[in-house]
């Protein structure tokens, strides 16, 4: 079962980055909020990815610990990245759906 998790979080984390590559790189273009949550995901997922595989692996509980009091704070900026992601999308919606002032 833990290899499974593993191989799906390392197959996620390779599909957002293939798709934020190919935004980057202009075949696939989604907007700047796609950028900003590609970003973040991709530091979620390491995270993620990173703690799961150490605990698959059997690490010593120090180990462990020090490992989770380095990835915890990457987590939270990945987090602050998606929700700006959110944010930029919303607010470009809202941009686009408000009527202009001679209409």
């Amino acid at each position: 079962m833990a290899l499974g998790v593993v191989v799906v979080l390392a197959a996620a984390w390779l599909l957002i980055l293939a798709m934020l590559v190919l935004d980057l790189t202009g075949p696939r273009r989604r907007g700047a909020y796609f950028r900003w949550q590609g970003a973040g995901l991709l530091l979620m997922f390491g995270v993620v990815l990173t703690s799961t595989f150490a605990e698959f692996r059997g690490w010593p509980a120090s180990r462990l610990h020090v490992l989770r009091m380095i990835t915890f704070p990457l987590a939270l900026p990945g987090f602050a990245l998606v929700l700006i992601g959110v944010f930029v999308h919303v607010r470009a919606r809202r941009g686009s759906a408000m009527p202009g002032p001679g209409e």
